[in-house]
Formats: C-alpha cells, sequence, structure tokens
C-alpha cells in the first residue's frame, strides 16, 4: 500500500498539492462562512476601530461612482489622501474586491471581510511559494499547508490591522530577490516584478517594514554569501536592470513622497499626544491619546525614540514562550480562560510540532542559505522587543526607515516567516535521516549527515535528549 501511495505522490505532486490547498481553504471559509459570506459578524480591534470606518467611506464612493478626495468626518474637513497613504487601501487586492465585489453584494461589512481574508490568503500563497522550493519532499510542502491556514499566520491579521499591512507583499519580494540572487535567472521579468512589489510598499508608511527586511536580507547575503553578489554582478547589463527596477520603485513612491513633503498643510487623524509623557514608564500613557503616526505633525517626520519608547507596543520573552501555547495569551479570550504572562497582541503560534521541528532545523538543519534565513530570525526578534531587544534603539539612529516604526510587535510576521523556513530544513533533515523511504521525492539519499551519526546508539541519545527537552519545556511553561 506504501509503494502506491509512493507512486501517485511521485507522479502527480502538483495536483495532489492544489487539491490539498483547496480542501484547506474550503473549510477554512466554512469554519467563518457567517462572517465571510453573509457579513452578520466582523473582524476585531484595530480592523474594527480603525480601518472599517475609513474603507466603509472608501468602499461606498467607489461604489457610487466617485473617488473620495475629500474626507468630511476628520477636523471639520480634510483631503481624504492622507488616509489613503497611511492605511493601504490602493491595494490591487482591495480594489478589484470592491469594484468586483460590488456586482455581487452592496454589503460594504462582508466586502470588508473578504478583502482582509484574501489579503491574508495572499500572504499564505507568497509564503508557501517561496519555502516550498526548499522542501525535499512533497510530503513536507503538504504539511505547511495547514501551519500557514490555521496559525497566527493567518489569523494574527484579523486582530492588528498593521501586522498585514508591514508584511503583506513580502513574501513575494523574497520570492521575485532568490530567483535573481539564488536561483541566478537574470531575466528583466524577474527584476521588474521586484521592483513593482517593492514598489506596492510605498502607498503607506507601511513601506518602512518592507526596507528593514531587505537591510537584513541584503546584509545576510553580504556576509555570509558574497559569492552570490559576485556572480550577479559578473551578469550582463545589471547595471540596467537595477536602474529599471530603481525607476518603478521610485515612480510609486512618489505620491508618498509628495504627501510627506506635504505634512504641514493637514493634521492626521486618529490620535495624538497631547499631555508631558517626560519622566513617565514606557507604555505608560492613555490608549486614547497615542501618536497617529510616525511623522505626526506635531513632531515633524519622526518623533524622539523616548517617545516611541514611552507610546510604542513591543513584543516580550513571553511572546516567543507562547509559540506552542496561545491561550496564554491574554488577548484571545474566552470564558473561563486565564491568561498567563505579559505577552503583547500580535501573538506568534504555529504549533507545538512544528515548532520542535524548527527547533530542529535551526539546531542540525542543512541549507546554504541558514545563516542568512538565521540573520533574519534573530534580528527580527530582537526588533520586535523594542528598547530592550537593542537593536531597534539603534537602527533608529542609523537607518531612516525605522523612524516610521513605532509599534514593533507587528513584525511578527516577518519572524514567523524566518521561523518556517527552519521548520522546512528541520524537516528535510528528518527525511534525510530516515533514508527517504516515506514518500520519497528528491530524496537526500546518500547526502553525508555529520550532525546526527548513522550509530544507533547515538542516534536514540540525540532524539532521547530532544524529546526531554521538549516535555521539561512544555511542563515548565505550563506551570
Amino acid at each position: 500500500m506504501l509503494k502506491n501511495i509512493n507512486k501517485v505522490f511521485r507522479r502527480y505532486p502538483i495536483l495532489i498539492e492544489c487539491t490539498v490547498i483547496t480542501a484547506g481553504v474550503a473549510y477554512l471559509i466554512y469554519t467563518m462562512r457567517s462572517m465571510l459570506l453573509f457579513g452578520q459578524a466582523t473582524l476585531v480591534h484595530d480592523n474594527l476601530l480603525w480601518n472599517y470606518p475609513i474603507f466603509k467611506f472608501f468602499a461606498e464612493n467607489i461604489i457610487n461612482g466617485h473617488f473620495p478626495f475629500w474626507n468630511p468626518f476628520d477636523h471639520g474637513g480634510e483631503p481624504f489622501y492622507p488616509l489613503l497613504l497611511q492605511i493601504r487601501l490602493l491595494e490591487p487586492v482591495t480594489i478589484l474586491i470592491i469594484y468586483l465585489g460590488r456586482f455581487i453584494s452592496n454589503d460594504i461589512l462582508m466586502l470588508f471581510n473578504w478583502n482582509r481574508f484574501i489579503q491574508s490568503l495572499f500572504v499564505v500563497f507568497g509564503i508557501y511559494i517561496v519555502l516550498r522550493a526548499f522542501s525535499k519532499h512533497l510530503f513536507i510542502r503538504l504539511t505547511l499547508i495547514p501551519i500557514l491556514l490555521y496559525s497566527s499566520v493567518m489569523m494574527g491579521s484579523f486582530r492588528q490591522d498593521a501586522i498585514l499591512n508591514q508584511f503583506i507583499w513580502i513574501p513575494f519580494i523574497v520570492f521575485f530577490l532568490l530567483r535573481i540572487i539564488y536561483y541566478k535567472d537574470y531575466h528583466w521579468r524577474n527584476w521588474i516584478m521586484l521592483g513593482v512589489f517593492i514598489g506596492l510598499n510605498w502607498q503607506s508608511y507601511f513601506f518602512s517594514g518592507t526596507w528593514v527586511f531587505l537591510l537584513l536580507f541584503s546584509s545576510g547575503v553580504l556576509f555570509f554569501r558574497r559569492d552570490l553578489l559576485i556572480r550577479l554582478f559578473k551578469e550582463r547589463m545589471v547595471v540596467a536592470k537595477a536602474a529599471v527596477t530603481a525607476f518603478i520603485i521610485i515612480a510609486m513612491a512618489a505620491p508618498n513622497m509628495i504627501l510627506l513633503l506635504e505634512k504641514d498643510k493637514y493634521v492626521f487623524p486618529a490620535r495624538m499626544i497631547d499631555f508631558s509623557y517626560e519622566g513617565m514608564a514606557p507604555e505608560g500613557g492613555p490608549l486614547q491619546y497615542e501618536v497617529g503616526s510616525s511623522y505626526a505633525i506635531a513632531y515633524g517626520i519622526n518623533m524622539s525614540y523616548n517617545l516611541i519608547a514611552f507610546t510604542g507596543t513591543f513584543s516580550s520573552i513571553w511572546d516567543f514562550i507562547q509559540i506552542i501555547a496561545p491561550d496564554g495569551n491574554k488577548h484571545i479570550r474566552w470564558p473561563g480562560r486565564e491568561g498567563w504572562g505579559r505577552p503583547s497582541e500580535a501573538y506568534i503560534y504555529i504549533g507545538l510540532l512544528p515548532w520542535a521541528i524548527a527547533l530542529l532545523g535551526l539546531i542540525a538543519g542543512r541549507h546554504d542559505l541558514k545563516r542568512v534565513w538565521l540573520l533574519i530570525l534573530v534580528c527580527f526578534a530582537l526588533i520586535m522587543l523594542g528598547p530592550p531587544g537593542g537593536l531597534h534603539r539603534l537602527l533608529y539612529y542609523i537607518y531612516p526607515p525605522m523612524w516610521f516604526v513605532r509599534h514593533t510587535h507587528t513584525f511578527v510576521l516577518f519572524f514567523t516567516f524566518a521561523l518556517l523556513y527552519f521548520y522546512i530544513i528541520g524537516a528535510n533533515h528528518i527525511f534525510s535521516a530516515w533514508g527517504g523511504h516515506l514518500f520519497h521525492e528528491n530524496s537526500l539519499r546518500g547526502n553525508p549527515d555529520h550532525l546526527i551519526k548513522e550509530n544507533r546508539i547515538y542516534k536514540g541519545i540525540a532524539v532521547s535528549i530532544f524529546s526531554l527537552s521538549i516535555i521539561l519545556s512544555v511542563y515548565w511553561i505550563t506551570k
């Protein structure tokens, strides 16, 4: 029977992947049908408080054939374009949902829910197409699908709007970066699409997440894989291709650049500081008086770091502990449940088994980009911690895109993306140790493994130590 299953997996890999993805998405829609199909419920927290009212105003105007250049509701009336560039309403996905969705329903709440759901699916699909290329077995790729669909990768943005806004096009940027730098595919189409996806982020101040990622990715390649860069710069017309990519990014960034230059001619909506914060503890102020954006008019283009430390929301060590136990997060509520620790509202959850395999990949996984992704993982973890992590403060003084980042816990998907890379190479390691007998495809048979020796005694000791550490960790966490 195993041989027959093996044949099916080898003969129809793409069909099997598409079937599993379709089934996973269909089940997700079924469980959320009251919200998605009937508009009987909505998303919570930031999505409801800040995003939905603006989306409703924007969508109603589009449906009625008007583009909203003026917003009559804030401060007695002001241009609407600050909101367009503060909240990502000019996304291709959002525009299509509104224009096409109006032929199905004029229920703005339903369109809003579908917009967030489909944007999250874009994130899941983007991560999947990047990580599937690193997987050596179809079975590993199939296990990645439910992890992405039923973890905080999909669900985290249903609570906090900024999590998805920072991250939505990052996987596609990584996809084309890898095609150019790692897979050595130097065709024009890859350079053009790279420019387009980077440029898309410039429609709002959430461009900052993209440029922080580009800094860490390029630093990792520069430190650990300079050979790839040397090979790239030897390619013909690389300067011309890079110039065209830069032109696309600058052209798409122009509206936001003008917005920054015009910043003194209007007031940003939402939240502004109107009291002295000096001498007060970080995160000690009333939430209703938070700063609306990193370039609020009262503080010029950027705020002082002391103000960021006072008003920003950061991750804590509890977020990383609760990767396997999100029910401890006080922001995830149901009757009779008590949280533990002091986590942020940007929770991290991929499941106990994926977490364990990711740790194995971190320790024993083998891949020629491992150190690049390790740098990304560690640096985003430090940035998420905010002032206690140190790196956020350092980058604030030397890297201007960091001026526009106040809530560093919204980098949670960047960290999770890197963590899932280690899940993939950890699973590759397991299949390599098994000799590739289970669902064999592109196996690593014959590939030497110097970290876990072939001797069964050493394998047993390694597995016992690893299992015991997981059991003790879970026991300590639950206590």
